[in-house]
């Protein structure tokens, strides 16, 4: 196995980059893209030739508001060696004020995603539960798959402006009846305060337009 992290970076948030440095794996950053554009043409024309040049069997996707254990990754990283027709997921806190975490119990309902698509489980449902949770919703917190099945899956999104490309991933996931796999003990602390409104700190907030656009690899 020979993974490879891929970092959406839009923001510049000192404890989650920390973090992300810490952590023992390759990285490719993706920096100061819209969704839209890497769905458009960055994920296919720079990421996947990237990574497959430099032989990367696997690829895990983690947004850059999230923090990362060093244990969640590794637990990631085994299962989805060990189930390579699956997907294997970490997860994460919705918000700060919101019990319900980042995964679904039940299939996602709806084309276009809204509140009442999933059926979020709250954070002591997914600690009280078994090792491995069977989830319909992946928030690329630590999505993880072979470079093939993300070949197959690539990273596409809603709207002319790019949204909920995780939703979308979901589906299409769903609809081939792949299983996607959720980690009890992989959790990742998500710094996001509410869902609605901008971040009281500065750092968190979003830098598209504001950063140079470029897809860096460490290795």
């Amino acid at each position: 196995m020979k993974p490879v992290l891929a970092v959406l970076n839009v923001r510049e948030i000192p404890q989650v980059l920390d973090a992300l440095d810490a952590l023992p794996i390759d990285k490719v950053c993706i920096r100061g893209y819209t969704e839209r554009q890497i769905a458009d043409h960055v994920w296919t024309e720079q990421v996947m030739p990237g990574v497959k040049a430099r032989g990367y069997t696997h690829l895990t996707l983690i947004s850059d508001d999230a923090v990362v254990p060093p244990h969640s990754l590794e637990l990631v990283l085994a299962h989805a060696n060990a189930y390579p027709q699956r997907v294997t997921t970490g997860w994460c806190n919705q918000d700060f004020t919101d019990d319900r975490v980042a995964l679904s119990t039940e299939p996602l309902t709806d084309e276009i995603p809204k509140l009442s698509s999933y059926v979020m489980p709250s954070w002591r449902d997914v600690l009280m539960g078994p090792e491995v949770q069977r989830t319909y919703f992946t928030g690329f917190c630590l999505t993880t798959c072979t470079v093939g099945m993300w070949e197959r899956y690539p990273y596409q999104a809603y709207g002319d402006e790019g949204f909920a490309a995780d939703y979308n991933m979901s589906r299409r996931l769903a609809a081939d009846g792949r299983q996607i796999d959720a980690l009890r003990d992989a959790f990742c602390l998500h710094l996001r305060e509410t869902r609605h409104g901008s971040p009281s700190h500065p750092e968190r907030r979003v830098l598209v337009g504001e950063m140079k656009p470029e897809v860096c690899f460490d290795a």
